[in-house]
């Protein structure tokens, strides 16, 4: 689809939305290779493993290992958008509830949106298959990438 690559390029804010894992940074980077744009804008909003489903009798130990992959997860990001000269603004959300992260989808101001891990499953589960997701990666957790149209809906981006 040449329209697929040319949103690619004329792409400028890209909303991220991801666990807050290395793994998960890494597939969102890998992502982000796929857009071609000398103006590129990047917000991206990190899913906290440390709330939400997190077993209540979780020891300290774990507890620190979390939060330490956590932090190098978003250190990594910063990492790579400081190295590419790629403006950015990194939050960190809870999960659930996902009103925060909807609410910022909404918007509707960022040419592409990338989802990653639990969120990505939750918004599969209430879009139909022909809502314009595609997966871009093989990993048990696809990373999904919707393109909004001139008229405001997700159409397909072909990697």
């Amino acid at each position: 689809m040449n329209e697929g690559k040319e949103g690619l390029s004329m792409a400028s804010k890209v909303l991220v939305i991801a666990d807050a894992t290395t793994e998960a940074v890494e597939l969102m980077l890998e992502a982000l290779k796929t857009i071609h744009s000398n103006q590129l804008r990047v917000t991206a909003l990190f899913i906290s493993r440390l709330s939400g489903s997190l077993p209540k009798n979780i020891g300290p130990s774990i507890l620190t290992l979390l939060m330490k992959e956590e932090e190098k997860a978003l250190q990594r990001a910063r990492q790579y958008f400081t190295a590419e000269g790629i403006p950015y603004n990194i939050k960190m959300k809870s999960a659930p509830p996902w009103q925060e992260v909807f609410n910022e989808m909404e918007l509707k101001t960022h040419d592409i949106t990338i989802l990653q891990g639990e969120f990505a499953e939750i918004w599969r589960k209430d879009h139909p298959p022909n809502y314009g997701l595609g997966a871009i990666t093989e990993s048990a957790k696809p990373v999904w990438i919707l393109k909004r149209s001139r008229e405001s809906s997700a159409v397909p981006i072909q990697p």
